[in-house]
């Protein structure tokens, strides 16, 4: 049997190999080589008296391309007999070399969208390599069919390749760089002075070369400087406090010593030129931006410190009841810490507290929707002028809620951008507003003076119906609905009914203008619950100092002693005792604090209410005692003692002198 004959040719792949080379079957250069000079053959031969023949070939496969047939398609065509005049030698060739410069296009596309994918990496990966999935399999394919491809291909590669060097060289320099920026950032701030130069200099390394014919540098100047400069601006760019802004005027001051050329380098302060400016510049933007924004955070944490006090303070205890008066003393320590001594913000707090809770019920709604709008009109600069504001006009306590979240409403909105309230910008919200307005203005009437009826009733509508809007969108939030435009609409169409059924209108005329009963149902229940809170509170404290004051604290003489009896005896015992008698000049120094009065008058004082009252006095009979038997105690003691003068502010100082001195003499905390 005759030996069956192998054909002496592996599968060839264009592109295969290392770093771009190319490796067919044989040691030569392998396929490249081949597909140039089948190129260059094949262009010889297309000078032909064929020529024509041939391009009217190539036509025709263009036209199919055009027409959407993929070279696959054309080909199959014409192996089926489809193109009789694509058959014949000459034909056939000009053919194979147009269809590989289709191919190469089709590679060429897919590449370039893997390219744009990204899915080659520069970092880990060869050209070489990422094109050999996209390379065609040659086996068996004509040499005009690989000339056609490979002049089309090897251009493009080699511009790809070209490319592909540079960002490499770019990467290694980036790295480099990344590389002595990485060492700096690691020298401590105190060791900038002595060590960061040098660290610096010691990339300037000179070597020999790879044939030990001459000498480079490690790095060169320009990237050793531009290392540098990247260094101080990248904590220039990071820097958010005065810390690390100080890190970089240091690095930008230090002298960088002698060149390799013994040239003084100077600092990079002294060095003059466009770059080294803009770090200059750059860095005096930075050192001023944070020195702003410490006064920004400084100014903002106080603010929400001191609304957290104001929180607190109006905030229930656990158990329902309000804050008792030593909370409220505590409360009164924090907010002098928390808002840095501001006496305004102390004596609203004080003034608030200490007023009948009974003026401090929702009687005016008005009054109370006059100033959450001014909230949301943006007329309270801080949240303590806000705080201020709402004690002196005494404000009810149950509204504190909706006052604190509708200043944070306030501030959010205003940081977003908002200029105005959201009542006062959304078209369904506006549109409406003006469509009431119009109706109300065929109501309500003017005078001769351009006063009347009208002025009053547009002022309450608007009022009305703006309250309305933030409280629905205020509703809308806490539930975590999404409002749309659709829900907007529908509420103002139910607004603007109810308005027009509640403001009637008078006749033409008639100056007297009655404001329309406009508290909602909510409202009136808030006020009813409020009442009933009051009420009950009251009662509550009533009861407990009742019981208080009939509860057995001790015996004398074998009969029980209650607390009320106790209080009543030294009450009755600073009346009768008299106190020693003490120069004026001295009680006048209670105000004043002079040294007199803090060396002899107070322990004389102090003997005086341990003499009266006694060893009994406690600090947990004091917590038992009302306000107003304390109130007693001491007035009767300053009545007794002549100390007070009449004048009120002098006499409060007495008092609270009074005070201290009877707590340090049992050691009790006020």
């Amino acid at each position: 049997m005759a030996t069956k004959y192998n054909r002496q040719v592996t599968n060839k792949y264009y592109g295969a190999g290392n770093a771009g080379k190319v490796y067919t079957n044989t040691e030569s250069d392998g396929l490249a080589k081949s597909l140039i000079n089948s190129s260059q053959k094949f262009g010889n031969a297309l000078r032909t008296k064929q020529d024509l023949k041939k391009d009217k070939a190539i036509e025709k496969i263009q036209a199919m391309e055009a027409g959407g047939k993929n070279l696959e398609t054309i080909q199959s065509e014409i192996l089926a007999g489809k193109h009789p005049d694509l058959t014949g030698k000459y034909v056939e060739a000009t053919t194979q070399f147009h269809s590989g410069r289709v191919k190469a296009a089709e590679v060429i596309n897919n590449i370039n969208v893997a390219l744009e994918a990204g899915e080659y990496d520069i970092s880990t990966m060869q050209l070489n390599d990422f094109y050999k999935k996209y390379i065609p399999d040659f086996d068996g394919q004509d040499t005009s069919f690989m000339a056609g491809f490979g002049s089309n291909f090897n251009y493009w590669k080699a511009k790809q390749a070209e490319k592909d060097a540079t960002e490499r060289g770019q990467i290694i320099r980036e790295q480099k760089i990344s590389d002595v920026r990485t060492v700096l950032a690691n020298v401590q701030d105190e060791d900038l002075e002595t060590r960061y130069v040098n660290e610096w200099k010691n990339f300037g390394t000179t070597l020999r070369t790879s044939d030990n014919e001459g000498v480079t540098q490690f790095y060169t100047n320009e990237e050793l400087m531009i290392a540098l400069r990247q260094d101080v601006a990248s904590l220039i760019d990071s820097a958010d406090t005065p810390e690390k802004i100080e890190r970089a005027e240091k690095i930008m001051s230090l002298n960088l010593g002698k060149g390799r050329d013994g040239t003084e380098l100077g600092s990079l302060n002294s060095r003059k030129n466009t770059k080294t400016d803009a770090l200059k510049a750059a860095l005096i933007a930075k050192r001023d931006a944070i020195t702003q924004k410490v006064r920004r955070d400084e100014a903002y944490n106080t603010a929400k410190e001191t609304q957290n006090v104001w929180v607190e303070a109006f905030t229930p205890n656990e158990d329902g009841t309000e804050k008792s008066p030593l909370q409220l003393e505590e409360i009164k320590r924090k907010l002098t810490i928390a808002s840095k001594g501001d006496v305004n913000q102390i004596d609203a707090l004080v003034t608030y507290f200490n007023s009948d809770p009974s003026s401090r019920q929702i009687q005016d709604p008005v009054k109370n929707q006059d100033f959450l709008l001014a909230i949301s009109n943006g007329e309270f600069e801080s949240h303590a002028e806000l705080m201020i504001e709402m004690a002196a006009q005494n404000i009810p306590q149950s509204l504190f809620s909706k006052i604190n979240g509708r200043w944070d409403r306030y501030q959010a909105e205003f940081n977003e951008g908002a200029l105005k309230p959201i009542y006062d910008v959304n078209h369904h919200y506006t549109n409406s507003k003006n469509s009431m307005i119009k109706e109300i203005s065929q109501k309500y009437f003017l005078d001769d003076d351009g006063l009347g009826t009208r002025e009053n009733a547009t002022r309450d509508v608007l009022r009305y119906v703006d309250s309305a809007i933030l409280d629905q969108e205020d509703e809308w939030r806490e539930e975590g609905v999404k409002v749309t435009e659709t829900m907007r609409k529908k509420f103002m169409e139910e607004t603007q009914d109810y308005v027009s059924k509640t403001w009637t209108g008078i006749a033409k005329g008639d100056d007297t203008y009655v404001p329309p009963n406009t508290v909602s149902p909510n409202e009136a229940k808030e006020i009813e619950i409020e009442n009933e809170r009051i009420e009950a509170e009251e009662t509550q404290i009533k009861e407990a100092q009742e019981k208080a004051n009939n509860t057995i604290i001790m015996q004398k003489g074998g009969e029980p002693v209650t607390l009320k009896d106790y209080v009543n005896e030294i009450t009755q015992a600073f009346a009768d005792v008299d106190i020693p008698r003490f120069p004026n000049t001295i009680f006048s120094g209670i105000v004043s604090e002079d040294a007199k009065y803090k060396q002899q008058t107070e322990p004389k004082i102090k003997k005086y209410i341990k003499e009266v009252i006694g060893t009994g006095f406690s600090q947990d009979i004091f917590n038992a005692m009302s306000n107003e038997d304390f109130d007693n105690i001491i007035t009767t003691l300053g009545t007794n003692a002549q100390m007070f003068t009449g004048d009120e502010n002098q006499d409060y100082y007495i008092r609270r002198n009074l005070e201290e001195l009877l707590f340090n003499s049992y050691n009790i905390e006020g």
